[in-house]
């Protein structure tokens, strides 16, 4: 006798919330449910809601509870589109504050991201200071992992490592939340896709969808720019 499939667990659910930062709204009664174990994708224009969401789930920004399954701050690790670092502290000091730290895990994935941890932080470039944050949440070791931007700043040989942990965090079980401005990207490794839009979670499009998904964002805007661009640029 088969068994029957397993039914996927939401832990992430927000259910008609709506939120606002004084007199502008960014959320107008919208429902969300994230599964266990998938990867989500985040899209939206700039200003859309994707970092506020992020923030909701996280814990930073609070909701009204009532109806609402939201995992405890201390389960999500966070990758922030812009970290913060304290001035004057080593990329070693960083890591000892927000991971748990192991003097064999930090060398490992050092081996990988290869950064100088005991030079102060405000000496590195963009992209080393995103290569501290992303090993920051890694070595956090949680099972829910919003990553907001992670490829911002970095050259294509970290993005590849980037991809490549990405998809091992998946392999493992992980459930991740990742905005990122290039839709290839998100199509590569998402198994859902979700459109932040007019101050709603618009339309949620799985691997069979991802095609009208682009067709939607990619159509709302090519026609009428490019119609520009040719006049400008003869």
């Amino acid at each position: 006798m088969e068994k029957e499939p397993r039914k996927s667990e939401s832990i992430i659910k927000l259910e008609q919330f709506t939120f606002a930062y004084g007199r502008k709204p960014i959320f107008d009664n919208v429902s969300l449910g994230i599964e266990n174990g998938q990867i989500y994708g985040i899209v939206g224009d700039n200003g859309a809601g994707k970092t506020t969401l992020f923030n909701i789930i996280s814990g930073n920004i609070d909701v009204d509870k009532e109806n609402q399954t939201l995992p405890l701050p201390k389960d999500i690790a966070f990758l922030q589109a812009t970290p913060y670092f304290y001035p004057y502290m080593t990329g070693l000091e960083y890591l000892k504050i927000v991971g748990q730290y192991s003097y064999e895990k930090v060398n490992v994935w050092n081996s990988i991201f290869q950064l100088p941890l005991k030079e102060y932080i405000h000496n590195y470039s963009t992209g080393m200071q995103k290569k501290l944050s992303i090993m920051g949440i890694l070595l956090l070791d949680k099972k829910i992992i919003i990553m907001d931007e992670p490829f911002n700043g970095l050259d294509l040989k970290t993005s590849e490592i980037v991809n490549i942990i990405i998809e091992r965090l998946k392999e493992t079980g992980s459930t991740i939340l990742l905005s990122s401005h290039i839709l290839e990207t998100i199509l590569h490794h998402a198994d859902k896709v979700i459109l932040v839009k007019d101050k709603q979670l618009s339309q949620s499009f799985d691997k069979s969808r991802f095609g009208d998904l682009t067709k939607i964002i990619k159509g709302e805007f090519v026609g009428d720019v490019k119609g520009k661009v040719d006049k400008l640029i003869l």
